[in-house]
């Protein structure tokens, strides 16, 4: 009877139009929603847009009103604003934050399924005198090399997060010590023949 612009977007995507029919899934879902004389939210990605569907039903009139609202802007905030909250703005790991949520998941693990972790700390040594001789964009710019170069040392299920200043946190998930300790030996040898220009 009316589309609105989300619809065009939808139908066209779905390449049919008004009065023709709708994917068998919709047809579906508008059945359900029909049946069960209730109003459901659904939210749907086509086509890097991202819609809010809100699907009333008009029983005695044996259809169903869908409303589409274009929500892609206000996913983007929140999706910029949920990695704002849990990753570092210099270095882009993850932050402290983060970095205890990861850590409480372990434990639970550890606990529940006896799975062993290593928890590494690094701190490295004499970086004020980088920030007090060469300034702080200098060392903000060695952080973020030293960041890169160290992710390439762990496993995709590992975790490395800057917890503040010069200091780093690393999780290497279901690991035991002898594996922990030479990742450890490792990271040091990095660090230790890193240089920065």
């Amino acid at each position: 009877k009316f589309q609105n612009k989300a619809a065009d977007i939808l139908l066209k995507h779905w390449h049919t139009g008004a009065n023709k029919m709708l994917p068998d899934e919709w047809i579906k879902k508008v059945s359900e929603i029909l049946a069960s004389n209730q109003q459901e939210e659904i939210e749907i990605n086509v086509e890097n847009h991202c819609f809010l569907l809100n699907f009333t039903a008009v029983v005695e009139e044996h259809y169903v009103n869908i409303y589409g609202r274009d929500i892609t802007a206000k996913k983007q905030v929140e999706e910029s604003l949920s990695y704002q909250a849990t990753h570092d703005d210099l270095t882009g790991l993850d932050n402290r934050y983060a970095f205890d949520l990861e850590l409480e998941k372990a434990l639970s693990i550890s606990h529940s399924q006896n799975k062993h972790h290593v928890l590494l700390y690094i701190d490295l040594d004499q970086f004020k005198i980088v920030n007090d001789t060469c300034g702080h964009v200098a060392g903000d710019e060695l952080l973020r090399q030293l960041s890169q170069m160290m992710l390439t040392m762990f496993r995709e299920n590992d975790t490395l997060a800057r917890l503040g200043g010069d200091e780093f946190g690393v999780l290497l998930n279901r690991c035991d010590m002898v594996a922990g300790k030479k990742v450890a030996d490792e990271l040091l040898d990095m660090i230790n023949h890193f240089r920065f220009i």
